[in-house]
């Protein structure tokens, strides 16, 4: 038979799951976290503690949500939100979900709105501690 592409083959080493959790939240520790409705990734990686001041969360965004033409109740979809904000409507239709463009589009939109972001962030949370600055 054929050889499985290069992409379906794990890695020599693959961590145990406590130890990838680990790695992650040390990780996540020193940044500041960009991304659409972060809860269940939080959830997930038991990360119960991020700090506001470090979280730039599009589905939680006044901004964002305030440039939608028909805002819903409730959170507003990544799907929307890039449709409103970066013209592009096509956002998972008809394909499966891609983590790798949910990350694009949500970084996209933060980078858009991120003067604004920023100044909403430093009055509600305070300043960005200078360690998480680039």
């Amino acid at each position: 038979g054929s050889a499985a592409p290069s992409s379906a083959v794990l890695p020599a080493m693959v961590l145990p799951l406590n130890e990838a959790m680990r790695q992650a939240n040390a990780l996540l520790d020193g940044a500041v976290v960009v991304g659409h409705d972060l809860r269940h990734d939080f959830k997930l990686l038991r990360r119960f503690h991020q700090k506001r001041v470090l979280l730039r969360d599009t589905a939680f965004c006044s901004l964002l949500k305030a440039g939608l033409d028909a805002p819903r109740p409730g959170l507003p979809s990544l799907r929307g939100l890039a449709g409103a904000w970066l013209g592009d409507a096509s956002l998972h239709r008809g394909r499966a979900h891609d983590s790798v463009e949910d990350a694009r589009a949500a970084m996209l939109l933060y980078r858009l709105i991120a003067p604004q972001w920023e100044e909403f962030s430093k009055r509600k949370f305070g300043e960005v501690p200078a360690e998480f600055i680039e």
